[in-house]
């Protein structure tokens, strides 16, 4: 980008990431357990959105339930976070 936009005018957004695993037998479609995998992941994302901060304008998590690095996870009638970001 700093080749072809040498005045940083234009911004980058990084819609959706995550990481998208089939779900456990019985699980609904859209629940997904977090993993260490998934803490890896997250860790390399926030790591790259914070070296281009001065790029990445905006970076949105897929989902915020239940799914997808999800930061509160549901079943029946108990709720959890899920994992702490510490940014």
């Amino acid at each position: 980008m700093d080749k072809y936009d040498l005045e940083r005018k234009i911004a980058l957004i990084a819609d959706e990431w995550g990481n998208w695993f089939n779900t456990e037998p019985g699980d609904p479609v859209l629940y997904q357990q977090n993993t260490l995998r998934d803490a890896l992941t997250v860790g390399l994302y926030l790591n790259v959105f914070n070296k281009l901060a001065e790029r990445v304008k905006m970076a949105n998590i897929a989902q915020a339930i239940n799914v997808l690095q999800s930061v509160i996870l549901t079943k029946e009638d108990k709720i959890v976070n899920s994992h702490i970001l510490c940014v």
